[in-house]
Formats: structure tokens, C-alpha cells, sequence
């Protein structure tokens, strides 16, 4: 079931069903019938949909016998009863369906702690609309703190437990990912951060640029966990390029905040691989969704290369508009087609955030001159006898360590 609201900002309706119908069949769902859609100022407070189209929702329900009905929106606790009701079947809101796709892709302990902790939070406030709305049709004398109200409340004190317990738990991750942050910032690398639309082809440019073996399939949210692997830029410097989990359409919040500690590396990162799959026609819509996703968590301002991927599925009378993308790159992460013009752009974005100097370096500091040569751009050297003379360019983290050098 489909709706779309007039506030909200329109895409082709088409691709927003397909995309349901492909999490659906993710989840192992078997989609059968033609969607039912509906735009509506506002959702209907009883069923979301208007009545007309519960009409029309119940007679497929009985057409073809289905046993769970899929809503591509969020609903609240009594619109689900009531929708459950009418329809005496299963329903399934859009933030239930990703987050059951999460759970079932999550692998590493980070990964399961963050998806339960998502689970626990979209679930309390739900809990607890039912719980008010219990007390308002069930209270009164005789019944305030009977058993189904100490029932309620006891689920939702150990809800709270549980939350409490797993940000514990992952506070203690977020801690061991910011020292082995700080240790990579010590050695030197600039970090590239891949983000992008779920399915977009990040692991498989992951791999290419680096010679990986991330998990790279044709579906949503293949990879949960973050990935980190070193790759070479033309002039020869090392980089690394981080994978992260891919953002999506109305990307249940709760998510986005049970990943903060994985989302913590785009932070860090001194510029956004931002990968979008140009074959897609909803391709621009979807670069919406992560711009919008990449502003909420703060990351708007970040240097960004764009790498417009799948060209090779791109049909040949449909030409790419550069002017919509942010330093753009067309590739093929499958083919390797552009990867060689892509690795010269982020190569100049992360020097263009280099900080120029000039050095005066002591020959017997041989290390220092190689660290320089290895992460930074010498743009002019002069051997003396007793030190070498150094103009060039190197990231700000370096800075500090030829401080005492500056000519």
C-alpha cells in the first residue's frame, strides 16, 4: 500500500513502489497483486487511508488470500490495530519492514547491538501510546492498577532496561572505534567516507579502488558493518576508504540514532565518496533522500566527490545532466570504467584541503621528509648541506608534527 502526502516532496511514485516491493521480497515477503495508492493531504487518523481505499485494500486482501499487507509510511499503534481489524490480517509499516531487514543482516556484534537498540526505541513510544490510550477507555474507578495496567507497566519498564542496557553496550564500542580512530589519525592517512543510497554500488567500488572482498549482492542493506581498507591515489599517497551502511527513503530515526557510533566515522572523514547509481531514474530524488539524511546528522558542509555509477547499465538515449551533482565522476565500480578520473578528483578535493607550508628540514630528519613525501605534496624541494627546503601542501592532522620546522 502506497500513500503519498502533498507536504511530502513528490518521486516518481512508481519507483517508490518498486523499491517497497524489492525491501518486501528482501524481508522474504511474496508480493502478489498490484499496489493501491493514494495521495493524501493528510493521513486519516482511524485507518491512514481514506475509507474508499480500505474498501479497495480489504477486497485484494480477500482476492488473493494475503496474509500481511505492507504500508510504505509510518503508522501509529491504533491506526495498525485498527487497519489489523478491518482487514483481519497482519500489518506491516515501512520502519518495521527496514528494521526487520537489519536484523537480519546484521552480523558483527556492533551491528546486532545497534539494530536491537533500534528495535527497543521505535517500540517503547508505541508501547506507551497504547498504554495512554488503555488508561483513557479503561480507567476509572476499579480499574486504576489492575493487572493489565501493572502488565503494561512492567513491559515498559524492562523495555527501558533493555535500552539502557544496550547504549551501555554500544557506548563502550563507540569508545574502542575513537581509539582506533585516533591511532589512524596518528599515522597520517586522509579518510575518504563512501555514503550513498542503499544499493547504490558502494561495496563493489569498495572493493575495486581497493581490492577488498567486502560483500558486494544486488540488494538493500547488504552490509550493516563498517568497513575500512587502504587505496592509492595517482601521486602515489595512501588513503583510506571507509563503507558505512547506505541510506534510504524515510530511514526510520530511530536507526539513524542507534548507528550514531557507526555514523561517527563520516565525522571524521576529510571528504564524502558520495556514490549514486545514475542508471536508477529516481537517481536524483534519491540523492535528495541523502543529502537530506547527511544534513540531519550534521555532515552538510563536508567536501563531497560525486561518483556516477552503473554508466555501463545507463541507456544510451539518456544522457547524464552533470549540473545536479556535486564534483561529479561518471564510472563503472562492475567494469572499472572512470576509476582512474575518480581517484584524480578525490586526489584534488583532499589537496585542495591541504594547508600549504614551507620547511626547513634537518637532513637527519629523514623520517619526517618520508612521512612528507608519503602524505603530502611537495611542490618544491632544495637540498643544502646541512637541511632540505620543502614547499608544498599537507592535511591539517599532519600539521602539528613539522610545527617546529617552518621556515
Amino acid at each position: 500500500m502506497g500513500a503519498t502526502l502533498a507536504a511530502q516532496r513528490d518521486e516518481p511514485q512508481d519507483a517508490e513502489l518498486a523499491e517497497l516491493r524489492t525491501l518486501a521480497e528482501t524481508a522474504g515477503a511474496e508480493v502478489v497483486g498490484q499496489p493501491i495508492t493514494q495521495k493524501l493531504q493528510a493521513p486519516n487518523p482511524a485507518y491512514y487511508i481514506g475509507k474508499g481505499k480500505l474498501a479497495a485494500v480489504q477486497e485484494a486482501v480477500r482476492e488473493h488470500q494475503a496474509d500481511l499487507v505492507l504500508f510504505d509510511d509510518e503508522l501509529s499503534p491504533s491506526q495498525q490495530r485498527n487497519l489489523e481489524q478491518a482487514l483481519r490480517t497482519k500489518i506491516v509499516d515501512r520502519p518495521t519492514l527496514i528494521l526487520d531487514i537489519f536484523a537480519q543482516r546484521a552480523r558483527s556484534r556492533e551491528g546486532r547491538l545497534q539494530v536491537n537498540l533500534a528495535q527497543y526505541q521505535y517500540l517503547l513510544p508505541r508501547l506507551s501510546n497504547l498504554w495512554a490510550e488503555f488508561s483513557r477507555t479503561g480507567g476509572g474507578i476499579g480499574t486504576r492498577g489492575g493487572p493489565g495496567e501493572q502488565e503494561l507497566e512492567r513491559e515498559r519498564r524492562r523495555i527501558r532496561k533493555r535500552i539502557q542496557d544496550l547504549q551501555d553496550e554500544i557506548e563502550q564500542v563507540r569508545r574502542q572505534r575513537g581509539v582506533h580512530r585516533r591511532e589512524r589519525a596518528e599515522l597520517g592517512f586522509p579518510l575518504v567516507a563512501l555514503v550513498g543510497y542503499t544499493n547504490a554500488g558502494k561495496s563493489t567500488l569498495l572493493n575495486a579502488l581497493t581490492g577488498a572482498k567486502a560483500l558486494a549482492i544486488q540488494a538493500p542493506f547488504a552490509t550493516l558493518d563498517p568497513t575500512v581498507r587502504k587505496a592509492k591515489l595517482p601521486a602515489g599517497q595512501e588513503f583510506l576508504l571507509s563503507d558505512t551502511v547506505g541510506f534510504i527513503r524515510k530511514l526510520p530515526t530511530t536507526l539513524v540514532a542507534a548507528f550514531r557510533a557507526t555514523l561517527e566515522e563520516l565525522h571524521e572523514a576529510d571528504l564524502l565518496l558520495q556514490v549514486v547509481d545514475i542508471s536508477e531514474e529516481a537517481a536524483e530524488d534519491r540523492l535528495y533522500w541523502v543529502r537530506d539524511t547527511l544534513a540531519d546528522i550534521g555532515l552538510a558542509a563536508k567536501p563531497v566527490v560525486t561518483a556516477l555509477n552503473k554508466v555501463d547499465r545507463l541507456p544510451p538515449d539518456r544522457p547524464i545532466d552533470y549540473s545536479h551533482f556535486e564534483h561529479p565522476v561518471a564510472i563503472s565500480a562492475a567494469t572499472g570504467q572512470g576509476l582512474d578520473r575518480l581517484l584524480d578528483k578525490i586526489q584534488e578535493r583532499l589537496v585542495a584541503g591541504y594547508m600549504p607550508v614551507r620547511l626547513k628540514l634537518p637532513l637527519a630528519e629523514g623520517r619526517l621528509r618520508e612521512l612528507f613525501r608519503r602524505r603530502g605534496v611537495i611542490e618544491r624541494e632544495r637540498y643544502t648541506a646541512s637541511h632540505v627546503d620543502i614547499e608544498g601542501r599537507i592535511s591539517r592532522r599532519l600539521a602539528g608534527l613539522f610545527a617546529a620546522y617552518s621556515a
